[in-house]
């Protein structure tokens, strides 16, 4: 909540978070027009435990594969291991619609490696990333999943650890200390309880049942006109599949495919696929339906019912396979076929095993049918686009029928139809959720020749849908869906609207059909009206031009009539305050006439103009009176549900016989006359141009460059530097503010240097009206400020203006006396005649430990600004680049990694508002020449560790070091690079002069090393040091101790997700500070060398794997194997191995000829160790000593 007081010279804080968080925030509307967002999912593998062996021994060479949107990255390779320790990270970002990221999964895969032949499957496991999203901090953390390789083996196959995150954009990193995790002991008893669940959680085991009795029109996809259909279904990483069926689009499988679930389980979604059979190639899938297990489990035993498939349209065979495999349901649009099922669950009764199966049932009564019939009135057409789209033709489908009518007729804009379709007739089930969607294809062929002929667009109904379902609907306007696979439509095209009737229902409640088929329908009467577009202004709209701004401009239309507004030069908050007028001949009943469109696109004097957004309003809401206050509209490009901007517009149509009686509006609201007061502080980090900065200036106008008195510019600046100007100006702007919030105008903030424009801003300036916004609430915060701007501060809502102290320096130079420090003695080692380890803690083995490191033991899990509330001045993103559109030249030369739209500096200041009767009532402008006396200051940077940081290397880690830079200065600490780790330690400090204020921005960059290529940015912190210095609050934390630690939070300009974190403190000390008070001794953890000692005394009831019966079944003559003659015994020895790069397994001597699995070795086994270290595990393992297996 931001509070404005207009009696004191005091600023409200701004809420808001710093700026990398911010700014993540912000990419979240820097998305593509079809409401696709960003994803990143961030999977760690840890550990296997009872690994199926599929190698001769029992063993396996197990390595761990994940799959998630076609990219595939795996573990590295353990040898003749059944249980392994991985903790590798891997991360996978995608870019996806609402419905494809509910549909995506996660499949882990466990193979045995094979260094010559095929890679042998040990089991799976498959997640719903959409699920994983859901559940709390969007993670799974460190739980068991039960690997399965049905049908080929049944059972469960082993147990995989993992941790799994899935964060959507502007989602926060989770944390977790390893310290803190739990390490229980995990048996073979119990370890199957522990999948997924707390230890005291029992998983319950099912069956999944789905009885697959036959299909019906199914489509030809063979070369030789046919297809070899068969079923798959699959759920988690169960398989089961029926045999195909040669030649045949009705084929009768009657069978019945079981899988087994483990209840409760991270995955829900089902899959029934359909697949053609293909004896050479590949087999290739056809369609997919998606079923919940929880909907089939809570409502018992499904009846048998059609369930209608679908496939992508227009595409290539390939093509269409990889869509249905990408679950994109939008573009499958052609009807497939119906296919009958019904499913059921049931409880594995104890002493039972839950497995695949198949079986063949007899064939079940077909469900019930009755008649229904489908009519369809096609009226007009509007709105295509223009130099694409000539011989319009509409195809009505549902399921197997289809209903076409000759060419439409172009007239005054619109495409004439006037017919009727000829009715459709047919069988249908009488259950709802078997009935076929209805789709309306719009087809034409391209003015242009070498695109050819294609779908426009399309739209599709389900059948027991209301606005569908019943004979008693009206002809109403409807906007089309385009086709995205369509040759003749791009991207910005519009498809067009279609005015039609359409009704469904039983045949027996049809009224009697009117004259068919394809009767004509009469003309409407038609008049005359005037239609009156009130533009006033827009907010947030893309940026289209390099600078970082547009051009923009509206065009309305209501059918073949178009009218232009102005445009609006270099901002995304254009005030038009326009009235608009156009005649426009309407059919006389309204709901036949088309919607009023009104499309904005950004102006370009050289290449094609950049569409930036429409929203249409549909004439029957649309009245002759006077409407009053007008509305918001959103804009959308691709779909309403990801609006880009906004439209602030209100509509009238009047009889045009009566419209000269009816005065056309002011459409200016209420004013108070104001003073706008800019405090302006200066640049931080400007982004440079050709030929470098020179002397920046800083240009504002709210909106109006009608009137030079409107505009002011700040004196040019170099110093510090052209990267971060200091200006230390007050500036005024006279202005008439509205009384009435929804018209609040932007503040538009230009940066220029010589003749180029480097960057801008527009800042909505709602909050800081005080009349409008004395207490403005967090869901009232107007969304002015989106893609344009984001205001840094760390200010709490809610909480009370902050006073600037007099004098900034001086209070900054109270601190307290030098403090000592001890460092920890280390802890002892063994005694003699111990035998067994002396007690360690258990943070202690962690590679996040710092137990006995020198570091303070107060801190933060955030970024420390998030605990400031008495930050003085705003810091306000600029930009530069192009959110939607491409330039000239990048259409000819495309880069494959276009940065557009990005943040190109920061302005930091202040706003407040003054009204004009009230001038001699606030206070002075604040002094900022005295407030901003430069002053030298030393800086250290503390930083300890990180954890989760993006892997950039093969193998899922990287060589992480840091990278600091203040100003002109950069530290490249290379010699600090921690190897092969996404979770390093560093315990470094670095020491950096500058003045304040000045060079106040500090990076913190976490860098890959490479040996060879250019080493890469892993994430990026930046800390505002004038926030700190200035900050009364901060200066007061750790006043008798080090400054307190914070968790900061990586970001990448290339990715809107977290890209990890690093734990570390910043100490800001004037150079007599620096000169008393010796840097804090930031150390590491001391490691420390042990012996791990083992004593292995015996074995007993060891299950004797390798005795004749098992040799044979392996192809081994075990007559000739002297260990083996004796079916009742077997020879064994015990090996243990201490995870850990270089170590090898120590075994025990061998005992021989066992015949109940007992063994004495009493063997002692020496292992050295250094402690803290990455999680020592030991592993041990009873072994078949056999002289023809190793």
């Amino acid at each position: 909540m931001a509070t404005v007081n207009t009696e004191s010279t005091a600023i409200a804080p701004t809420d808001g978070l710093r700026s990398g968080v911010v700014q993540a925030v912000r990419r979240v509307r820097d998305r593509d027009g079809g409401g696709r967002k960003e994803y990143q999912v961030q999977i760690e593998v840890i550990e296997s435990r009872e690994l199926k062996g599929r190698s001769k021994g029992a063993n396996s060479d197990p390595m761990v594969v994940v799959e998630l949107g076609g990219e595939r990255q795996h573990t590295t390779i353990f040898k003749s291991r059944t249980s392994c320790v991985w903790n590798q990270s891997f991360f996978f970002t995608l870019t996806l619609t609402d419905a494809e990221f509910q549909n995506n999964k996660l499949t882990f895969h466990v193979m045995d490696s094979c260094r010559f032949g095929r890679d042998k499957l040990i089991g799976r496991y498959d997640l719903d990333i959409a699920k994983v999203h859901g559940r709390p901090q969007h993670e799974l953390h460190r739980k068991w999943l039960g690997l399965t390789a049905a049908p080929q083996h049944a059972g469960l196959q082993g147990f995989l650890k993992v941790s799994c995150i899935v964060l959507g954009p502007g989602d926060p990193q989770p944390a977790h200390d390893k310290e803190g995790d739990d390490e229980e002991e995990i048996t073979s008893d119990n370890l199957q309880d522990m999948v997924l669940m707390p230890p005291d959680v029992q998983l319950t085991a099912y069956h999944l049942n789905f009885q697959v009795y036959r299909a019906e029109g199914l489509p030809k996809v063979d070369t030789f006109g046919s297809i070899d259909p068969f079923v798959v279904l699959k759920f988690a990483a169960a398989i089961a599949q029926t045999e195909h069926k040669v030649k045949d689009q009705s084929p009768q499988f009657n069978m019945q495919l079981t899988l087994p679930v483990y209840v409760p389980t991270l995955s829900d979604q089902v899959e029934l696929q359909l697949f053609d059979y293909d004896v050479v190639g590949a087999n290739r899938m056809i369609s997919m339906l998606l079923f919940n297990f929880t909907d089939i489990a809570l409502k018992g035993p499904m009846a048998p019912r059609w369930y209608p498939m679908y496939r992508p349209k227009n595409r290539t065979l390939r093509e269409a396979v990889k869509a249905i495999s990408r679950r994109d349901i939008e573009v499958q649009s052609n009807y497939a076929g119906s296919i009958l099922v019904g499913c059921s669950t049931e409880l594995v009764l104890e002493g039972q095993q839950a497995r695949v199966n198949k079986q063949l049932v007899s064939p079940c009564p077909l469900p019930q049918t009755m008649s229904y019939t489908l009519r369809f009135d096609l009226y007009l057409g509007a709105e295509f686009p223009a130099t694409k789209a000539e011989n319009v033709t509409v195809i009505l489908r549902f399921g197997k029928e289809k209903r076409s009518l000759r060419k439409g007729v172009q007239s005054n804009g619109f495409v004439q139809f006037y017919q009727q379709f000829e009715d459709v007739v047919t069988t249908l089930p009488t259950e709802r959720d078997s009935w076929p969607y209805i789709f309306v294809e719009v087809n034409a062929a391209s003015k242009l020749f070498a695109l050819g002929k294609g779908r426009l667009g399309y739209l599709r109904y389900r059948a027991d849908d209301p606005v569908v379902f019943g004979f008693d609907k009206h002809a109403k306007w409807t906007p089309l869906t385009r086709d995205p696979v369509s040759p003749i439509t791009g991207d910005e095209d519009i498809p067009g609207f279609l005015l039609f009737k359409i009704e469904f229902g039983l045949t027996a409640q049809a009224p009697p059909p009117k004259p068919r088929p394809k009767a004509a329908l009469p003309l409407p009467n038609t008049r005359k009206y005037q239609l009156r577009a009130h533009i006033y202004q827009g907010r947030a709209l893309p940026a289209a031009d390099r600078t970082g701004t547009s051009d923009p401009y509206c065009i309305i239309r209501m059918g073949h009539v178009r009218v232009k507004s102005s445009i609006k030069k270099e901002t995304l908050y254009p005030q038009w305050y326009e009235t608009i007028m156009m005649e426009v001949e309407l059919p006389e009943q309204m709901s036949l006439a088309p919607n009023v469109s009104v499309l904005v696109y950004d102006d370009n004097e050289v290449q094609k103009n950049v569409f930036l957004g429409r929203f249409e309003v549909p004439a029957t809401q649309i009245r002759s009176r006077w409407p009053g206050d007008p509305k918001w509209y959103d804009c959308y490009v691709e779909s309403p549900d990801s609006p880009e901007g906004s439209i602030l517009a209100s509509f009238q149509l009047i009889p045009l016989d009566r419209a000269a009686a009816v005065p056309k509006p002011n459409l200016h609201p209420q004013t108070k006359d104001c003073v706008f007061e800019i405090s302006v502080v200066g640049l931080r980090k400007l982004m440079g141009v050709f030929g470098g900065l020179r002397d920046p200036v800083i240009e504002f106008d709210c909106g109006d460059r009608s009137d030079k008195r409107k505009i002011v510019r700040t004196k040019t600046s170099s110093l510090p530097s052209a990267v971060s100007p200091n200006y230390l100006e007050v500036m005024e702007i006279p202005m008439a503010l509205p009384l009435n919030r929804l018209y609040a105008p932007a503040l538009n903030v230009q940066v220029h240097s010589g003749i180029f424009r480097v960057a801008s801003a527009s800042i909505d300036l709602t909050p800081f009206i005080p009349w409008v916004n004395l207490m403005v609430s967090e869901d009232d915060e107007p969304e002015a400020i989106d893609d344009n701007v984001s205001v840094h501060s760390e200010n709490s809502a809610g909480k009370t203006m902050i006073d600037i102290p007099a004098d900034i320096v001086d209070c900054n130079e109270e601190r307290a006396a030098p403090i000592e420090f001890s460092i920890k003695p280390a802890r002892k080692g063994f005694e003699a005649g111990d035998r067994t380890m002396p007690e360690v803690r258990e943070q202690a083995l962690g590679p996040q430990s710092t137990t006995d490191a020198t570091v303070p033991d107060e801190g933060f899990d955030c970024e420390l600004e998030t605990k400031l509330s008495d930050i003085p001045f705003m810091n306000i993103d600029l930009y530069r680049g192009n959110s939607r559109g491409r330039g000239l030249f990048d259409n000819l030369f495309k880069k494959k990694h276009d940065p557009g739209r990005q943040t190109a500096g920061t302005f930091k200041g202040r706003f407040r508002v003054l009204e004009s009767d009230k001038l001699a009532s606030y206070g002075p402008k604040l002094n900022l020449p005295a407030l901003y006396t430069a002053k030298s200051y030393i800086v250290r940077v503390y930083v300890i560790r990180g954890r989760q940081l993006m892997p950039k290397d093969y193998g899922g880690t990287s060589d992480p070091y840091i990278q600091i830079q203040l100003g002109d200065q950069t530290i490249d600490d290379t010699n600090g690079k921690q190897q092969k780790t996404v979770n390093p330690n560093w315990y470094k400090m670095y020491e950096l002069k500058t003045s304040l204020p000045g060079n106040s921005e500090l990076r913190i960059n976490v860098m890959d090393w490479n040996f060879l290529l250019k080493n890469e940015l892993i994430g990026t912190t930046i800390i505002d040091l004038e926030d700190r210095v200035f900050s009364e609050q901060w200066k007061r934390m750790g006043s008798l101790s080090p400054k307190p630690k914070e968790w900061r939070t990586l970001w990448s300009p290339l990715a809107s997700t977290s890209q990890g974190q690093i734990e570390m403190w910043v100490e800001i000390l004037t150079v007599d500070e620096a000169a008393r008070t010796p840097p804090f001794p930031i150390t590491p953890p001391r490691p420390e060398k042990y012996e791990l000692r083992v004593v292995l005394w015996e074995t007993k009831d060891c299950a004797l794997k390798y005795n004749t019966p098992k040799l044979n079944a392996l192809g081994i003559d075990a007559r000739c194997c002297l260990c083996c003659r004796d079916p009742a015994m077997s020879d064994i020895f015990v090996s243990a191995n201490l995870e850990g790069p270089g170590e090898e397994a120590q075994k025990t001597d061998i005992h021989y000829r066992s015949k109940d699995g007992t063994g004495k070795f009493y063997w002692r086994m020496v292992f050295p160790l250094s402690l803290p270290a990455e999680i020592p595990r030991l592993t041990i393992q009873i072994c078949t000593s056999c002289c023809y297996l190793d």
